[in-house]
């Protein structure tokens, strides 16, 4: 941590006034549990994809989820705790979130080549009673004095059969406050906190909460 702290002098990211480094932050996902209004049993496969344009063209690693700016602007990455990409970091989230309340659930992991047709033919692989087909448009968090976040998140829901049986859409701009004195330790919460509620919203939704009560 000294020799980091040293880093972050060196650069001038701290600023007179923004405490905490920019350099190698990191947002822990792995914790995040939705509260679900559906109950059961069902089987059910998850598989998120990450369709983040800057992911799919190589600029950013997969674990990308945003900036941390030092005293001057300067940008640098923040990455999941875990180092694990986005993509399984929402469908741990989701998995628990199910098992929570009472259903099996499995995940899958899906490249960003693959076609929604290989997506939905990898869930149906596994036997569900229920898939669940994740797709991450945009997750991108941008903290200085205060956490700027935008998303967009969306979700299938088909049968056993392969048969689309609901959907949902989840998106925003959002400004998570802040803090002057310390960013860093207001981003680790308040980042994992809007993660859970877009979750939870995602989740939730009449017709997702209908399918998912469904045995």
């Amino acid at each position: 941590m000294k020799r980091l702290w040293v880093i972050c002098l060196a650069l001038g990211l701290s600023g007179p006034l923004l405490g905490g480094c920019a350099v190698g932050n990191t947002y822990g996902f792995n914790n995040v549990v939705a509260d679900l209004q559906a109950s059961g049993t069902a089987t059910v496969v998850v598989a998120t994809q990450d369709r983040r344009e800057f992911i799919v063209s190589g600029d950013k690693t997969p674990d990308f989820v945003g900036l941390q700016r030092g005293g001057y602007g300067n940008p640098f990455n923040v990455s999941t705790e875990s180092g694990k990409p986005l993509a399984d970091a929402v469908s741990d989230a989701i998995c628990a979130s199910l098992q929570q309340k009472g259903f099996k659930p499995l995940s899958i992991i899906v490249a960003t080549t693959h076609t929604p047709e290989q997506i939905r033919t990898g869930i149906l692989n596994q036997k569900p009673q229920l898939g669940l087909m994740v797709y991450v448009i945009d997750w991108k968090t941008d903290t200085m004095a205060n956490v700027g976040l935008t998303y967009e998140l969306q979700l299938y829901v088909i049968d056993g059969a392969g048969n689309p049986i609901a959907e949902s859409k989840v998106s925003g701009d959002e400004n998570l406050g802040g803090s002057i004195w310390n960013p860093v330790k207001h981003a680790k919460k308040a980042v994992p906190a809007a993660f859970r509620d877009a979750l939870e919203r995602l989740l939730n939704q009449e017709a997702v909460r209908a399918a998912l009560s469904v045995q």
